[in-house]
């Protein structure tokens, strides 16, 4: 129920109130995605803009747009159709997650324990496990068992993972059981710290992957790695180094002790995952691009360098094949994609864009080389999706100016700096819209003081005297070169993989989109450059970071843990180079669709 909010419009009182509904144009009345239903209420009277983009028959059914309607009466009673919905997920660092009852591998348990004496001199060990069964422990702790049992007074906290004894302390300590969640991604690393007695999130961290500074793609760090093994080590040391700031930081924020960390899931691609463990990835630089491991591996967290308790576990995800990694299945592990009752897909665009299908029978997985255009890169004003960098476009034709105008959003706020790819996608898709580029990107000889042709080619976005780099920001010819190479990549993976899995796009009845990049992507402008097909438009859902939650999940369920290694065993990889189809595919996505 919405109160009267005198001079605000329902799209701003609907934002006063954390509802996030699609505004693309800014509230101008022109882009038609603030569509709400008005149940109960009075409202400003319809106005020619609601006309124009609803029509007569739309408005009689009781539909306004939010950014032009205004409350009159005191209360209201409003229905927002779920395609008027902003994006659920906005930060990167979280994401949908399937619910799993909580069961983790690593336990706590108060014990009492009788002390020996001349009639039961029954040995220390035997006494423990009289209490809890353990059939493993580390030499460590068999060392100072003696002194801790008596020190205590023979009541103390055991930490065991299955019936391997972790930790050993005083009293009652049962409540001091977590865990830590790791998603190594080619530029980001995101942690969440668990409690693992209930399954809650204590706190989350992130920063930029340090190893960007040896190439911002897997390509340029397999390389590196491969020229001694110093680099190799060196590029280890970058991951484990900003893995543990992280965990601390992380700790600090819940006031956890690191050493009360018993367990670590680290989910990544595979490449990633093998210069974590110091694993030389050069075997997928080159044919056939086979990995040195796949499957789920465990160790101890001394021997990966994660400074927590020095006898927890790092668990290593598995992925699927070389270039379908950990972070893939945890992707699918957190939707459950194996469990569709209709034909799904899972896209995960970036650099390296994962593709999976359930076709109601089998599930099928891919991966397309899509390079850096979508992450910010390869472009001349591109940035990541971070402060400062637009996040969202929309451009129009002003009656007023006779010229075409741009409204932005900007993550963050301030003066924009640059664009991430959701932007460009924007941008691409009104200039095609409008006629200013052609089918092949090509700018057309159209008369607006923002299309410039001297040197090379451009369309400004933002002036000069309102970025805040004070240069214009431009879209150039050559940026949507890039953009047409990494859009054919995702869009010919797609289709190669829906034609192994017999399946045409309008049988697919949802489609998730995960990763950061689909925080601010607009469906209907990736539908108008032949990103995804048009008919999954109202099929999409954004959900955030599941790679992150995937790893959460098989963190604390050891039944998730087993669907996950489930789900990479019985995943079918389909050869993107050796499959001949691709390359007639991708040659047709060169061009935006008609």
């Amino acid at each position: 129920m919405l109160k009267s909010g005198n001079s605000k419009s329902l799209l701003e009182l609907l934002k006063d109130k954390e509802i996030s509904v699609r505004s693309d144009c800014g509230g101008l009345g022109i882009c038609g995605k603030c569509v709400v239903k008005i149940l109960v209420g009075v409202f400003s009277d319809t106005t020619l803009c609601e006309y124009r983009v609803l029509g007569d028959q739309v408005i009689k059914e009781g539909f306004r747009l939010a950014c032009q309607s205004y409350l009159i009466s005191d209360e209201a009673l409003i229905e927002i159709p779920e395609s008027s919905l902003a994006t659920s997920y906005k930060s990167a660092d979280v994401g949908f997650e399937k619910p799993y009852k909580t069961s983790p591998l690593v336990r706590k348990c108060f014990i009492k324990i009788s002390p020996p004496s001349l009639e039961d001199q029954k040995s220390d060990l035997g006494r423990l496990s009289s209490c809890q069964e353990v059939s493993r422990i580390p030499l460590r702790l068999l060392r100072l068992l003696p002194k801790i049992l008596r020190e205590c007074a023979w009541e103390v906290t055991v930490t065991l993972r299955n019936e391997e004894l972790l930790d050993i302390e005083c009293g009652n300590r049962e409540s001091e059981l977590y865990g830590l969640a790791v998603d190594v991604g080619t530029s980001r690393i995101v942690v969440h710290l668990l409690n693992l007695s209930n399954g809650e999130t204590l706190a989350v961290a992130s920063s930029p992957n340090p190893q960007q500074v040896f190439g911002f793609d897997i390509i340029s760090r397999i390389a590196h790695a491969a020229s001694s093994v110093e680099s190799l080590e060196k590029l280890r040391q970058e991951l484990t180094t900003s893995i543990n700031e992280l965990l601390l930081k992380a700790s600090s924020d819940a006031g956890v002790r690191p050493e009360n960390i018993y367990e670590i899931v680290v989910v990544g691609n595979t490449v990633m995952t093998h210069l974590l463990l110091g694993v030389d990835p050069s075997t997928l630089g080159r044919a056939p691009y086979t990995p040195v491991f796949t499957k789920g591996l465990e160790f101890k967290s001394e021997e990966v360098g994660i400074k927590v308790s020095p006898n927890s576990y790092v668990y290593v995800a598995p992925g699927i094949a070389g270039f379908v990694g950990g972070d893939a299945v945890a992707d699918a592990l957190a939707v459950g994609l194996d469990e569709c009752i209709e034909p799904c897909v899972l896209l995960d665009i970036g650099t390296n864009t994962e593709v999976l299908v359930n076709n109601g029978k089998e599930l099928y997985a891919t991966s397309a080389p899509a390079g850096p255009a979508f992450e910010g890169f390869g472009t001349k004003h591109g940035l990541r999706a971070m402060r400062g960098a637009i996040s969202k476009i929309f451009i129009y034709f002003s009656e007023a100016s006779s010229d075409y105008e741009v409204l932005y959003e900007v993550i963050g706020g301030g003066k924009p700096l640059g664009m991430c790819g959701s932007a460009y996608i924007d941008a691409l898709a009104h200039l095609y819209k409008h006629g200013i580029i052609d089918s092949r990107g090509r700018f057309r000889d159209v008369v607006s003081r923002r299309l410039k042709k001297i040197e090379e080619p451009k369309f400004v976005v933002v002036w000069g005297s309102e970025s805040g780099t004070s240069e214009d920001l431009a879209i150039y010819s050559k940026d949507i070169e890039s953009l047409l190479l990494a859009k054919a990549a995702v869009a010919s993976a797609t289709q190669l993989i829906l034609r192994k899995a017999n399946l045409i796009p309008e049988e697919v009845g949802k489609v998730f989109i995960a990763g950061s990049f689909g925080t601010s992507l607009n469906t209907e402008n990736a539908a108008i450059i032949g990103l995804i097909p048009k008919v999954w438009v109202n099929k999409t859902s954004f959900v955030g970071n599941t790679a992150i939650s995937g790893a959460k999940l098989i963190l604390k369920s050891s039944e998730a843990r087993r669907k996950a290694e489930e789900i990479a065993q019985k995943t079918k990889y389909i050869k993107i180079p050796a499959d001949k189809e691709f390359t007639k595919i991708y040659v047709e996505n060169l061009f935006f669709p008609p």
